[in-house]
Order: structure tokens, then sequence, then C-alpha cells
């Protein structure tokens, strides 16, 4: 009895072994010899290499699947982030909402303040209320009133 080293199987011919190989493993010429006789050096160094650039694209694919593994918890991170970013944008824009309406009081009671000031100042003689009115101011010691004389204006002295 001859035996199949491909698969153990046993045939009371080499034909029978021949056919076996043939339509069961796709090798071709069996004869009967061993399965390491069917295989040259040469074919057998291809099939090593062949077997060990396989091996690499495993790795390489075995690498790839740890990758997208831990894509999902990454993904839940990012989420994660962009959630505490999007809270504090919102925080920023309240904050930068109240410093624009702060800016347009101050804007709008400027008028006021520079007319009080240039009032205080003794510049002019009027300043305006926040709402924009008119409004005379006192000045504790107003400038005498000028004094025409022979044509000329001349203004008084003050006595003290």
């Amino acid at each position: 009895m001859i035996k199949c080293e491909l698969c153990g199987k046993e045939f009371k011919t080499g034909q029978g072994l021949s056919g076996h190989m043939k339509f069961v493993h796709g090798v071709s010429g069996g004869s009967g010899k061993p399965v390491t006789q069917l295989v040259t050096g040469e074919q057998l160094h291809q099939l090593e290499g062949d077997i060990e650039v396989l091996g690499e694209q495993l790795s390489n694919h075995t690498q790839q699947l740890h990758q997208l593994n831990g894509y999902p918890k990454q993904a839940n991170d990012f989420g994660q982030q962009l959630n505490q970013l999007t809270k504090r944008l919102d925080e920023v824009v309240k904050q930068g909402n109240a410093l624009t309406a702060w800016a347009e009081r101050v804007r709008d009671e400027l008028p006021a303040f520079r007319g009080d000031i240039l009032a205080l100042k003794g510049r002019v003689g009027f300043t305006q209320s926040p709402g924009g009115e008119t409004i005379e101011a006192s000045n504790p010691e107003p400038e005498p009133e000028p004094e025409f004389e022979f044509g000329s204006f001349i203004r008084r002295s003050k006595e003290s």
C-alpha cells in the first residue's frame, strides 16, 4: 500500500495515488514518489518566500485590525471632547454677548460723561443726561461779562 503524505490516505497502486494527488491536492505528476520529491529545490525556495510574504501581510493586516478596533473608542473620546468644546464655546459666546451689551451701554452713555467732564472743567456750560437731553451746567465762578470801550473789546479785571 502506498500512503499519501499530505492526507494519509492509502492506495494500492501508484496510479491511484497519482490520480488522488491530481484531483484532491492539485499536484500533477504523482508517480507514487514521496511529496518532497515532487517539488524541486527552486520551487521549494519560491514557496518559502511566498509564505514569508504572506506572513508579513498577515502581520500588517493584524496591526490594521487592532487599529480599527481602537477607532470606536477614539471616536467616542473625540465626541466627548467636541461636547466639552461646544459647551466652552457657548460660554464664550454668552460672555461676548454680555461684553457687547456693556459696550453698547457705555457707547450710549459716553456723550453724557464727556459733557459732564467738560462742564466740570469749565469748558462748556451744558451737559447731556444719559437719555441724551441737554442740561445747563452751573459754573461756580462764572467768567465776567466783556465790556466795550471805545469800540474795542476789554475784559474787566477781577476785583478781590
